[in-house]
């Protein structure tokens, strides 16, 4: 992996759901918080028995986004994370559907321990939501994770360099 200019903390983050309706322990806000927790607490847990569950971060601002690590939950589950997209662009995640915006890469899955996942954009990726999302229609396990590196900058105006989406 090449060094990595983190801008997670730029963002805010939100949920398809949140498990139990806890924003406390399982808050999509826990995956920005730098902290990986090793109990069943928190960390982002979505409700499941949902399509397409969903964790998107909100950056305000056009950002540049050339990777996701999404570190795993230390107690169990890591084997839902799979099929697993990672998109960014201008549209906003909604319920139920999977997100429009254009992909930046891809994780088949699944996870095969508490190991960190390393999904990097097939070419940098500009936009304002980064959206990781489930893609399997027949799977209606929950999304979760324990904390997220994003690596990326802030953007600038669209060149050859980068995937541009005009939505």
């Amino acid at each position: 992996m090449e060094p990595c200019n983190q801008i997670q903390s730029l963002g805010t983050a939100s949920g398809s759901s949140v498990f139990e309706s806890d924003l406390h322990d399982y808050s999509p806000s826990n995956v920005l918080d730098g902290v990986k927790s090793y109990d069943f607490q928190g960390f982002f847990h979505s409700n499941g028995a949902e399509l397409f569950p969903w964790l998107q971060v909100d950056f305000m601002a056009p950002m540049i986004i050339d990777s996701v690590t999404v570190a795993m939950r230390q107690d169990c589950c890591w084997d839902r994370f799979a099929k697993v997209q990672v998109s960014v662009g201008y549209m906003p995640a909604v319920q139920w559907e999977l997100s429009e915006n254009p992909p930046c890469g891809f994780y088949e899955g699944p996870a095969p321990s508490i190991d960190d996942v390393y999904i990097p954009c097939s070419m940098p990726v500009l936009g304002r939501y980064l959206i990781i999302q489930k893609t399997d229609p027949n799977d209606y396990n929950a999304i979760n994770m324990n904390d997220i590196t994003i690596c990326g900058e802030i953007g600038r105006k669209p060149n050859s360099f980068y995937h541009y989406s005009t939505q």
